[in-house]
């Protein structure tokens, strides 16, 4: 019973360790992961299609979803409706969470009401992703998505575990009552 007892606290143990070493790698290559990306990629978008309403409405330009981004200026506007036709760039604020602002109505120019699509060019940095980091990222996916299979393994090995208790403790109980039972 005592080998017993020492194979299943080598199994318990065996599974703490993989445990504590799969938690270690996935923040390792995270840290990795995050190390590797290229931050302040300086970029310049071009003629990316906006529109404009009347009101001072908010547009949310396409990168304001990278990570770490800051739109820094406008370059350029230039009138969809009236091609090549240049827009002044004091027509417009652009904050640093790239939300573009048309401050006033566009009806002074050849825009239907003051309202259309422009084409707005401006500047931007944000966290560029790298080989290294999008390897890294692959590696964090695979160890977190694989750990549903740790966890199957480690329900049935406690379920053993848990069977193996039983059924010796059953076996003891049987092999006792044979030999403490007189029969006449």
């Amino acid at each position: 019973m005592a080998s017993d007892d020492f194979n299943l606290q080598k199994f318990i143990i065996s599974i703490v360790i993989i445990g504590v070493v799969l938690i270690v790698s996935i923040y390792i290559t995270s840290s990795i992961e995050d190390v590797t990306k290229v931050k302040n990629t300086e970029v310049t978008a071009l003629n990316e299609s906006v529109t404009f309403g009347i009101l001072n409405a908010a547009q949310t330009l396409d990168v304001a979803t990278l990570e770490g981004v800051s739109c820094s200026a406008v370059t350029a506007l230039t009138n969809y409706t009236a091609t090549g036709l240049e827009l002044t760039v004091a027509n417009v604020t652009l904050t640093s969470d790239c939300t573009l602002l048309n401050a006033t109505a566009l009806d002074t120019y050849p825009l239907e009401g003051g309202e259309g699509v422009v084409y707005v060019s401006y500047t931007y940095t944000y966290t560029a992703t790298s080989d290294a980091s999008n390897a890294a990222s692959d590696v964090v996916t695979a160890l977190a998505t694989g750990t549903s299979w740790i966890s199957i393994l480690v329900v049935v090995g406690f379920a053993v575990i848990i069977l193996t208790m039983l059924t010796s403790g059953l076996g003891n109980t049987i092999g006792r009552r044979e030999n403490d039972v007189p029969y006449y």
